[in-house]
């Protein structure tokens, strides 16, 4: 989670920050930021990711990066852009 957390820092400071056309509600505070990304990308298993509401969190130049693991039990991290 620290790995995470640092990537997506990393990628908070290199941007200017800017939201694609935001609810107000979701960019209110940290606190509604958060909830609203996790309820657009969280939710029952086989559910769909909201992907215009995860967007509008972001600038649309953003990375977003996803931390695993590997076959071998390795720990890794995918960067992605929005589009990926």
């Amino acid at each position: 989670m620290r790995i995470q957390a640092l990537v997506v820092a990393a990628c908070v400071a290199a941007f200017p920050l800017a939201a694609q056309d935001a609810d107000p509600r979701d960019v209110a505070s940290v606190d509604a930021i958060i909830r609203a990304y996790y309820e657009a990308v969280s939710g029952p298993a086989g559910g769909r990711v909201d992907v215009a509401r995860d967007r509008s969190l972001h600038h649309p130049n953003a990375w977003v990066a996803i931390a695993g693991k590997d076959s071998a039990g390795r720990p890794t991290v995918r960067v992605l852009t929005l589009a990926g």
